[in-house]
Order: C-alpha cells, then sequence, then structure tokens
C-alpha cells in the first residue's frame, strides 16, 4: 500500500514507506517549500518568541551590559531611569526633588539647599552687566551718569562729579540713651544748599521748581537769603515760640470784628496785637479794636507838639514832652 502524504512542516517521523515529495526526508527539504520560513517560523511562534525575550508576557525586559538603539524613539507612559547622562534635551516641565521647574523658570527656593559660595555667586552677578550696581564691605552703591549713591549702615548717601554731597539717614542725639533716634536729611560741608522741588500741575518733564530752600551764608543766589526761603504759600497752625525765658507765643489766626474777618498777627491769646484790612490797621487790646490808621492819619502834619505828661489840681499841665508828628 502507497501512502501520499500533504506537505508539512515539522518533525514528526513519518509512518514508515510513507511517501513525501522530493529527494529527501529532511526537515530542510520540508522547510524550502515557502520562500521565507524564517519569517513563517516568527509568525508561528509569536507567543513563544514574546515569551522568550519578555520571560514575562506583561512586559519586555532587555538585559546586558551596553544597548544601543539607533534612530528615533517614543517612549510612551512612565519612565523611571536610576541615572542618565542627557547630552541634549528639550523637556516642558521638570519634577526634581522639591524643586519644580517650568521653562527655566524658577518658582520658589530654598536657599538652604544652596551650596559653594553663595555669597560671590550673588555678588558678581548683582553687580550687573553694566557695572552700574556694585555692592561691597560698605553697602550697595548705584552709579549713574555721575551720581553715586550708596546705600550703607545708616542711610543713603549721594555724591556728585566726585564731591559728596549729602544724604537721608537714621541719627541719634548727643546726650541721649541709643535708643533716642531719627530721622536726618543732610547737607555734607561742600554742598551749597539744600531745597523742596515740585513740578508744576501737569508737568511731567521740566526742572522741579523749587518751593522752599536753606543756603548758606555765602552761597544764596540772587533773590535768596541765608537760611530758610520760602517761595509758597505758608499757614501756621499753632503758635510760634520766640527764644528767650517766655510762656507767651505769637500766633497768626484770623479776628472778627465789625461783621468782617481780619488776619490777626500777635499774642497766642488773641488780646494783643494787630489786624489788617484792606486798607485799616487796627489795634488790638483786650476786646477793643482801635483803627490806628484814622489815629496815626489824624497826627500826621501836626509838626511840633508838646503832650502832657502831668496835670495840676486846677486843671493846668504840669509837665510835658515835645514831640514832632
Amino acid at each position: 500500500m502507497i501512502y501520499v502524504s500533504r506537505p508539512y512542516l515539522g518533525s514528526v517521523q513519518l509512518q514508515k514507506n510513507a511517501y513525501i515529495a522530493g529527494a529527501s526526508t529532511d526537515n530542510s527539504s520540508t522547510l524550502k517549500l515557502f520562500n521565507n520560513f524564517f519569517v513563517f517560523g516568527i509568525q508561528a511562534n509569536t507567543g513563544a518568541l514574546i515569551a522568550g525575550i519578555n520571560g514575562d508576557s506583561s512586559g519586555l525586559n532587555i538585559v546586558g551590559e551596553k544597548i544601543t538603539i539607533t534612530g528615533d524613539t517614543n517612549f510612551i507612559g512612565k519612565n523611571f531611569m536610576d541615572g542618565a547622562l542627557i547630552k541634549n534635551a528639550s523637556i516642558g516641565t521638570a519634577q526634581i526633588a522639591d524643586v519644580s521647574i517650568t521653562n527655566a523658570k524658577i518658582a520658589s527656593l530654598d536657599v538652604n539647599k544652596i551650596s559653594g559660595n553663595v555669597s560671590n555667586f550673588l555678588q558678581s552677578n548683582w553687580n550687573g552687566k553694566y557695572g552700574s550696581t556694585t555692592i561691597d564691605a560698605n553697602g550697595m552703591k548705584v552709579d549713574t551718569n555721575g551720581v553715586n549713591t550708596l546705600f550703607g549702615s545708616s542711610g543713603m548717601k549721594l555724591t556728585m562729579a566726585g564731591e559728596s554731597v549729602g544724604g537721608i539717614g537714621v541719627q541719634g542725639l548727643t546726650g541721649k540713651p541709643n535708643t533716642y533716634q531719627g530721622l536726618t536729611f543732610w547737607l555734607d560741608g561742600n554742598a551749597e544748599y539744600m531745597a523742596w522741588g515740585a513740578r508744576n500741575s501737569g508737568d511731567t518733564s521740566m526742572n522741579p521748581v523749587i518751593q522752599m530752600s536753606w543756603y548758606r551764608s555765602n552761597s544764596a543766589p540772587t533773590g535768596a537769603y541765608a537760611g530758610f526761603n520760602f517761595d509758597d504759600d505758608v499757614i501756621f497752625n499753632q503758635g510760634i515760640n520766640v527764644p528767650g525765658d517766655t510762656s507767651r507765643r505769637i500766633i497768626f489766626a484770623t479776628k472778627n470784628f465789625q461783621n468782617y474777618n481780619y488776619p490777626y498777627f500777635g499774642d497766642s491769646q488773641g488780646q494783643a496785637g494787630w489786624a489788617f484790612g484792606g486798607s485799616q490797621t487796627y489795634m488790638i487790646s483786650g476786646t477793643t479794636y482801635y483803627n490806628a490808621t484814622k489815629v496815626i492819619a489824624a497826627l500826621n502834619g501836626i509838626g511840633a507838639a508838646k503832650i502832657p505828661t502831668a496835670i495840676n489840681a486846677d486843671g493846668t499841665v504840669k509837665t510835658w514832652v515835645n514831640v514832632t508828628l
């Protein structure tokens, strides 16, 4: 009896005297029935290959001293690396330990984590690209257009054209405890004046106009005087103390009499002084108002006159003084 078997792949032993096409019964002849027996082997044994590479069908596990991957590689999902040396990287958002970095801007920084010469790093970078800001043992200095501003231990000091001008700072007073402190606007010995100025309303570019100033006796400009000069309206809401041993003060105030408000200058109690109207001057004594303008006008032009200083019982003048009005 003759057996004709269908072509097959494998190494199963045929029955004795079975017939197959071809002159050979070995496996290599059988595999030659296909143009690419390697591809067929992969396709037919996919599960076995995966299990062989993975060691586990749930994932890929490649073990080796060096693994080289060429070409573009896409990683989808989370990637965990015990260590990495990356030559060039483009990272949208990075989470590194406690530091969150987004587009190279550090949202928060714990300075306790900075190591190395931190003060030198801050100083060298703070000094600025153009060198206008520097930090040294004396403080921070800003130098622009010949004007130097130094922020030191006691405040701010200004220098112009190499000459110390003055500054603003904290200061105590001689004979007072260390806790007795205040703010001082001070002028250095080589400077000539200090002033408070303001630009006119709506002006943002012209030089400020001086409203109040102080000049030395040898440096007052034309039209100004040594000491304080006021170039705007001034109001005194409180009394003015005068030097010397007196408890009385002078005030500028308003007095109302004759149904009119007059500016008043005199004693702080308002009982002795002068009031000024449009064309009249009044002397105030207690609650009585004397029109000094009319009195002086009446006496004006009299010339030589005798003013009694003592009168006898019969009404005659005993003594007098000679005056010229």
